[in-house]
């Protein structure tokens, strides 16, 4: 896991599904459940609405599994349940020490490099 090397597409991602987890936790969902989400359709159309290619959403996912960001099963090739690690969310922590509005920030800068 080095954040550092991550493209700019594979932070926003993180950084969208951190601020997710972050929201859930805070409505009272439990660790286990506010890291996981489910059916990568609608993870699209809940958080990356403003992505138009999926191919481009599906890469930078895959390449946060294969950094080991996110725990990933698939079926047909497409992600079914995507899971945010503890180890990505310890870091997170430590990254944004200040709270969710450091990284909100630096999500709405890397936003702006790609859209």
């Amino acid at each position: 896991m080095n954040y550092e090397s991550l493209t700019i597409e594979a932070k926003t991602v993180l950084l969208t599904f951190y601020k997710a987890y972050c929201q859930r936790i805070k409505n009272g969902e439990s660790r286990l459940n506010a890291r996981e989400f489910q059916d990568f359709y609608s993870v699209r159309q809940e958080y990356f609405s403003d992505w138009t290619n999926i191919d481009d959403l599906l890469d930078a996912v895959n390449e946060l599994s294969r950094q080991k960001w996110f725990n990933i099963e698939y079926s047909n090739n497409v992600p079914t349940i995507i899971t945010l690690k503890t180890e990505s969310i310890a870091f997170m922590q430590t990254r944004f020490s200040r709270g969710l509005k450091q990284a909100i920030d630096e999500l709405s800068k890397i936003k702006s490099l790609i859209f």
